[in-house]
Parts: structure tokens; sequence; C-alpha cells
């Protein structure tokens, strides 16, 4: 889910900048995405900027008191999200989103007629990639492959999924 917030934060500004404004949303910009906020979710992206006010000097730089608007992102237990594979090993599976941290599927959370099947990869390398057994037949998870996931929990920034359940998984699977 989407949430516009507001955040109070002292930035460090050069006082070279001609436009403090302008000066002041460059460095939220490069600030903010990504960073994690206690109770609220991951911030995305700075969206305007309320209030400048009580610049402190220090050292040669300004430090403004900034309030401003950003888009935050929250993953809620239950939604499901299309991520992408990047590891797989004993404990589960690391998926990327392009907006998120990355989520992570424990091997509780895998169908459960499912084995870590040790395979050839590139250049004569072993890798361990999972595979579920349904009906005579072994699903595999492919790196870099498009996986379904439902969302079971959210430890600060780290997000828990699950692919043990009907339609997720794969895209391949389905």
């Amino acid at each position: 889910m989407f949430i516009e917030t507001v955040q109070t934060e002292r930035l460090q500004i050069s006082p070279n900048e001609k436009d403090i404004h302008a000066a002041i949303l460059a460095t939220l910009q490069k600030k903010v995405p990504g960073k994690t906020v206690d109770g609220i979710g991951i911030c995305l992206f700075p969206v305007c900027i309320h209030s400048v006010s009580d610049v402190e000097i220090h050292e040669g730089m300004l430090y403004p008191l900034v309030v401003y608007k950003l888009v935050t992102y929250k993953a809620l237990v239950g939604e499901v999200l299309t991520c992408t594979v990047e590891k797989q090993d004993a404990t589960g599976l690391l998926l990327s989103h392009p907006l998120l941290p990355s989520l992570f599927v424990p091997a509780s959370q895998i169908p459960p007629s499912s084995e870590l099947t040790a395979v050839s990869g590139r250049m004569g390398s072993t890798v361990d990639i999972w595979g579920w057994k349904y009906n005579d037949c072994i699903l595999y998870v492919r790196m870099g492959e498009a996986c379904k996931v439902s969302i079971i929990s959210t430890e600060g920034s780290r997000i828990y999924a699950s692919i043990n359940g009907p339609g997720l998984g794969p895209t391949s699977w389905w």
C-alpha cells in the first residue's frame, strides 16, 4: 500500500548553493529512497517541501530544519506481489522487487513436497534450486524468473513471504 506522509528532518546543505529549495530537494532525492521509517514503511521518493525553518550554521555548512511530504510503501499481510528470484539455498528464497528491499521466502513457506536439488550450472558449476513435486512432475524455481508471493509478515525493513498457495510461486508453474 502506498502512503503519503510528512517527515521533519535537519539536512546538511552547502552555503554555496544559489537556490536553497532546489538544493534541499536534490538532497532529499538522494537520501530518501530506500530509507526505512519504523511504523510507516519504506520511503520511495519526496513529493514536496512544506517548510524550511530554523537554519543553523556549523563549520561553514547550513543545517535547515525541513518539513517535507514523501511517498512510502508498506507491504500488507496477505498482499500478493510479483518479484524476481535472486538467490536460493537451504534456508529458502531471496527475491527482489523494483520498489522494495529484498523479500525472503523461508523454506517452511515453500510447498510441502518441495526439495532442494543440486543441478549443473554454467561452466560446470553446481547450483542448488528448489523443485516442487506435483503430479509426478518436478516444477523448478529458476533464477531470474518472475514469482508471485503472498506477504506473511514484516519486521522492520525485512519482508517475509510465502509461495505455498494457489496461484503463488513462479509464473511458469501456472
